[in-house]
């Protein structure tokens, strides 16, 4: 908007080229709603029915209502759409309805926010991510029916590694999935299963790393079979457990899988690193997390 103020020309200039206003980050601000929203109106019909890639933010009850009154007109044109849901919304599957040209779709949950009546996305989409607080099977009505549909996960704690086997059950699209409290628990035997799809996971054992969570680890990957691994990060505040994660792992790969991996492993440096955040699936979902010691595969 800074654009348009400069002078006539410059007004003149930036409104005639849409491609200026294809990106929109959209909060309700209910001290001043009816002049953000003219402005927001104004900026998407700048946009003159180029793809839009948008970022709205739900802070109260109502907002997902604001919001949709104000996008009705463009849903159309939406390409990629980030929902931050910061406390409980009131239908909230309004901002997830007639989207036809939707492809990337990220949703960031609390414990308040369920999308269990959302019945079909878009076949146009390819890329679904999904941010939970935590999974378990009380969960399980966070999304309904879309799970086949998620291709990248980031969840903020799973307490078992059965938890874990149930999730990846849930998301046979899944490519990528993100553990910032890893499961330290052992409450249900779990059984085998193999994800095809799945090339990218990071584990984050964060806090003092017990015992526990050393087994629930080793547990996991006693079972977890993921042909199509192409990266996996474990985080622990000590090596002993990594060490002990990365013999599970040798056990269940071939005499020349083997061979590679130790000579990969041995190239790698075990220290203390410092990292600004873990994931970055959303602006505001950093995985914030203590000096580490770090294990890559790639």
């Amino acid at each position: 908007m800074l654009l348009i103020g400069v002078c006539r020309r410059w007004r003149e200039v930036a409104t005639s080229t849409p491609s200026l206003w294809c990106k929109l980050h959209v909060e309700v601000d209910d001290a001043d709603w009816q002049r953000a929203a003219s402005c927001y109106d104004s900026w998407l019909k700048w946009s003159r029915g180029l793809p839009l890639s948008l970022v709205v933010k739900c802070y109260k009850n109502s907002h997902s209502i604001t919001l949709w009154r104000l996008l009705h007109p463009y849903m159309n044109q939406i390409r990629s759409l980030s929902i931050l849901f910061f406390s409980s919304a009131y239908k909230p599957e309004l901002l997830l309805t007639d989207l036809p040209a939707l492809e990337e779709l990220t949703i960031l949950f609390n414990d308040h926010v369920t999308l269990s009546s959302v019945s079909q996305l878009p076949s146009t989409m390819r890329r679904f991510t999904a941010i939970l607080p935590s999974f378990n099977k009380y969960r399980r009505n966070y999304l309904g029916s879309m799970w086949d549909r998620l291709t990248d996960v980031g969840i903020g704690a799973i307490d078992e590694p059965h938890s874990a086997i149930e999730l990846l059950q849930l998301c046979p699209s899944l490519s990528s999935l993100a553990i910032r409290d890893s499961p330290c628990y052992l409450l249900h035997a779990i059984e085998p299963l193999t994800h095809p799809k799945v090339q990218s996971l990071r584990i984050n054992l964060r806090g003092p790393t017990s015992e526990l969570h050393d087994t629930a680890l080793c547990e996991l990957f006693g079972v977890l079979s993921l042909p199509n691994l192409c990266f996996l990060e474990v985080r622990g505040n000590h090596p002993g457990g990594t060490i002990r994660l990365h013999d599970a792992l040798k056990v269940k790969m071939t005499a020349e899988q083997r061979a590679e991996y130790i000579a990969l492993i041995s190239s790698l440096k075990m220290g203390i690193v410092e990292e600004e955040c873990f994931i970055t699936c959303v602006e505001t979902m950093l995985f914030l997390h203590e000096a580490t010691s770090v294990t890559s595969i790639y």
